[in-house]
């Protein structure tokens, strides 16, 4: 859960998409490296390094995945309501 938080890993298994929003590797941490991150049916090879304060993110691998780095954190997509009959529509269907 901590690496997860400093990597900035935000999955998106049903879309197969893997965001990374503002890695920020500690002051002792120059570098890690994730080999075979599943996420979803993909996959990806991912190289954080932190020179100084700047921290990179270099994609190795990736297959069946889309990884987007990025400076804010994704939106949440709701949930689509199961479509239902208008109040007035099953008021007047209901003694049938």
């Amino acid at each position: 859960m901590i690496l997860h938080a400093i990597l900035g890993l935000v999955p998106d298994a049903p879309g197969s998409r893997l965001f990374v929003v503002r890695p920020r590797l500690p002051y002792w941490l120059e570098s890690v490296r994730l080999k075979g991150l599943r996420v979803g049916r993909g996959h990806a090879d991912l190289l954080f390094e932190r020179r100084g304060m700047e921290n990179r993110v270099h994609v190795l691998a990736a297959e069946g995945l889309r990884i987007r780095v990025v400076d804010h954190w994704p939106r949440q997509q709701r949930p689509r309501r199961a479509a239902t009959r208008p109040r007035w529509l099953r008021a007047s269907t209901a003694g049938r």
